[in-house]
C-alpha cells in the first residue's frame, strides 16, 4: 500500500520497478505543510527582514552632475570668494610696498608711490585668487561624489584629437590677424602698458602662459560646461553661455577684440564637445597666449 495516499502534500517519483514509498522526515527538518508552520511571537522578524536586504548587494546608481541654476549659484560663490582673496593679497602687498617705500620716497603720497606697480600688484593677487577658486571647487564637485578630474574633463584623449586641434587653433589666428588687419584695428594699449613695466615681465608670462589657460579652462570649459550640457539645448547652451562670459570678463580690451574672444571660446567649447576632454582647449589657450606674449616680445 502507498504511504502517500495519506500524505496527499507530499510528492513522489514513480518508479516502474521499485515500490513508490516516501522517505521517512527527520524529527529537526520543517514539515512542508503550511498547517505545521509556527511563528515565534518573541523574534523580530522585520529586523531578519532588514538583515536580509543589507546582505544582498544593491547596485549604486551613477552619480549626477549639478544642474544650470546649481552650477550658475557655485560659479557665484567661487566667483566672490576669489574677488574676496584678491583684494585682499592687493592689500597686503600694497602695505608692503609702501612700507619698503618709505625710507627712499619720505615725502610721497602713498598712491602715487604705488601707481608704477599697480600692475605687478594685481599679477601677483591674481595667483593665489586662482588657487582659491580652483580648490573651492572641490567642494560642489565632491557632494556630487565626482572625482574631480573627470567632472571638469580632466580626462585622457588621443593624440589624434590634440593635433587637429593644433590644426584648428594655427588656422584660427590666421584669420584672427587677418581680421585685425582688414579692421586696422590698432596693438591693445592693455597689453603694451602691462608688458612695459621689466618687473612685472616673469610673473606676467607666468600668468598669461601657465595660470590662464589652465585655470580659465577648468572654471568655464570644465566646471560651468559640465553643469549646463544636460539640457534640451544640449552642448548649445554651455557653449553660448561659456563663450560669452568669458569674453565678457576681458573687458579691458576694445569691443572688437572681446568679440574675437567671444569667436574663441565657441572653438574651444566646440572643441571640447566632440573631444570630451578639457586638454585641447588648454593646449589651444596656450599656444594662444604664447603666440601674443611673442608677438609683444618682439615687437617691443
Amino acid at each position: 500500500m502507498n504511504d502517500d495516499a495519506d500524505h496527499p502534500g507530499y510528492a513522489t517519483e514513480y518508479t516502474p520497478d521499485l515500490p513508490t514509498h516516501r522517505q521517512p522526515m527527520p524529527a529537526d527538518r520543517p514539515s512542508a505543510h503550511a498547517s505545521d508552520v509556527h511563528f515565534d511571537p518573541t523574534w523580530d522578524y522585520s529586523e531578519a527582514h532588514a538583515n536580509i536586504h543589507r546582505n544582498q548587494h544593491t547596485p549604486r546608481m551613477p552619480p549626477t552632475p549639478w544642474g544650470p541654476w546649481a552650477t550658475i549659484g557655485w560659479t557665484l560663490v567661487t566667483s566672490l570668494l576669489g574677488i574676496a582673496i584678491a583684494m585682499g593679497t592687493g592689500m597686503v602687498v600694497g602695505i608692503v610696498m609702501v612700507a619698503a617705500m618709505m625710507n627712499s620716497q619720505t615725502n610721497v603720497h602713498p598712491m602715487v608711490a604705488l601707481e608704477p606697480h599697480m600692475t605687478l600688484i594685481g599679477l601677483i593677487a591674481n595667483i593665489p585668487m586662482t588657487i582659491a577658486m580652483l580648490m573651492f571647487l572641490w567642494l560642489p564637485i565632491y557632494l556630487r561624489q565626482f572625482k574631480y578630474a573627470q567632472y571638469v574633463g580632466l580626462v585622457r584623449c588621443s593624440w589624434r584629437s590634440m593635433t587637429a586641434s593644433t590644426v584648428l587653433v594655427a588656422l584660427f589666428m590666421i584669420g584672427e590677424e587677418l581680421a585685425l588687419m582688414f579692421a586696422e584695428h590698432p596693438p591693445s594699449d592693455w597689453m603694451i602698458e602691462v608688458w612695459m613695466p621689466l618687473a612685472s615681465r616673469p610673473i606676467l608670462i607666468f600668468t598669461v602662459v601657465v595660470v590662464a589657460p589652465l585655470s580659465e579652462e577648468i572654471f568655464f570649459r570644465g566646471f560651468i560646461y559640465r553643469g549646463l550640457e544636460n539640457t534640451r539645448l544640449g552642448p548649445v547652451l554651455p557653449i553660448v553661455f561659456t563663450s560669452i562670459v568669458w569674453a565678457a570678463l576681458h573687458v579691458q580690451y576694445s569691443l572688437f577684440i572681446i568679440g574675437l574672444i567671444f569667436l574663441t571660446g565657441i572653438l574651444f567649447g566646440w572643441v571640447r564637445h566632440r573631444t570630451g576632454s578639457i586638454w585641447p582647449t588648454i593646449w589651444m589657450h596656450f599656444i594662444m597666449n604664447t603666440a601674443a606674449i611673442l608677438t609683444m616680445a618682439w615687437t617691443y
